[in-house]
């Protein structure tokens, strides 16, 4: 199988992310794939596309060259940003056009954003009657401007497969966006692998070490150690974690919190914290490389995940990896999936006294808790690159097949 692979994080340094699209790559190209990459790396020279090898992958990479006043093709930018909101798109058109054009041997495309890049793959590779996967993430879910939801709309529609990474992602692009449900499946996003404990560790004296850190990094000695991972906004919901934790704490629950994050409410979740007279037993961490954030999720009794509107936080499976259950609301993507693995439980969102219980029971119970942090490792195996490459590899096959069949 030859694929040309269009990634929007393949360079960029959102928290595991990056590394889970180079390490799909590569399993892909372990299990017998011809792997081409495109994806923008601003270590280059703007204007400029290089060529080369990432391991046994092949990458274009490329960085936008900046506006100019004698190119038509940055005038075709201005005009189609104040269209669709999103810059360079005519420069990017060139680029995916000009990797087409000199890999016209692919078997199949894969783009991992429906918008710019999959409205853009999508147009090329109609011209070029080549198949395209496009992967839905969620951020389709925004509020956009209409011209910019109707390119998704359009994408999708169009695209040969589609690849939700989580049900209610499924539902989304079924009931909203009208693609044929023949044409989805959902397939998870791997995790990188360093989140995982390091090789050889036991998983036990992981969490007992990681426990002793993040003690000793924030100063939080409570019997029970609970955590949130998200960015500090509105969609996240963390403002009822902390009127819950206030609840814990009339209930002489022994609780301490580690918030990790930044965003545009952390003064906001500060100033509530104080008004709660919790800022004993709240840490707000700040933003924690990837690379440590399994220390701090190993070190946790349970990861809370009190979003509004979520799909597969990727901290949910991290947490799973290192045997941390979570409480999700019945807004995240992943909730029915820990619930019915039995490695999570579910809350009604934007309900403090029912994410209380529900922690109050979880921690009452230790049997209980260690059967779910078992379970909890069980069902993150499916999130393993090597088990998603294999279910990438038959969704590959099927569109393949399907496409030359009817084409």
């Amino acid at each position: 199988m030859k694929l040309g692979f269009f990634s929007t994080e393949y360079f960029r340094k959102h928290p595991g992310m990056a590394e889970s699209d180079r390490e799909l790559c590569k399993e892909l190209a372990r299990i017998g794939y011809h792997v081409r990459a495109v994806a923008e790396d601003r270590s280059v020279p703007r204007g400029e596309v290089r060529v080369d090898w990432d391991g046994p992958v092949k990458v274009w990479r490329y960085h936008l060259g900046r506006f100019h006043p004698l190119s038509l093709r940055k005038y075709a930018d201005k005009v189609m940003k104040g269209i669709f909101g999103s810059p360079r798109l005519a420069s990017l058109a060139g680029i995916y056009r000009r990797f087409l054009h000199e890999s016209a041997d692919l078997d199949l495309l894969q783009v991992e954003a429906p918008f710019p890049e999959g409205t853009l793959a999508a147009i090329i590779a109609r011209r070029a009657r080549k198949p395209f996967i496009v992967s839905s993430r969620g951020w389709e879910s925004t509020d956009f401007s209409w011209a910019r939801q109707m390119a998704i709309q359009w994408t999708l529609r169009r695209a040969t497969g589609v690849r939700p990474n989580a049900m209610n992602m499924a539902r989304l692009v079924v009931e909203r966006f009208g693609v044929d449900p023949g044409r989805v499946r959902v397939i998870r996003t791997n995790l990188s692998r360093e989140a995982y404990p390091p090789p050889g560790a036991d998983l036990h004296t992981f969490r007992q070490e990681s426990r002793a850190a993040v003690r000793a990094r924030t100063g939080l000695s409570h019997r029970f150690l609970l955590m949130a991972a998200a960015r500090f906004v509105p969609s996240k919901g963390l403002e009822h974690f902390v009127a819950a934790l206030r609840i814990l704490q009339d209930r002489d629950i022994p609780v301490g919190v580690v918030l990790c994050g930044n965003g545009i409410l952390r003064e906001q979740l500060k100033a509530q914290v104080a008004e709660l007279d919790l800022t004993k037993h709240v840490v707000l961490e700040g933003s924690v490389p990837h690379a440590e954030m399994r220390i701090f999720l190993g070190a946790s009794d349970l990861l809370v995940i009190p979003a509004l509107l979520d799909w597969t936080p990727r901290a949910a499976v991290e947490a799973a990896v290192v045997g941390t259950p979570s409480v999700l609301t019945t807004a995240v993507g992943c909730a029915s999936w820990m619930q019915e693995a039995g490695a999570g439980r579910v809350v009604p969102p934007a309900d403090a006294e029912a994410l209380a219980d529900v922690i109050t029971g979880w921690l009452g119970d230790a049997r209980v808790w260690a059967d779910a942090s078992r379970k909890a490792v069980t069902w993150a195996e499916g999130f393993q690159v090597e088990r998603v490459a294999m279910e990438m590899s038959q969704f590959h096959r099927d569109i393949v097949a399907e496409y030359r069949r009817t084409h």
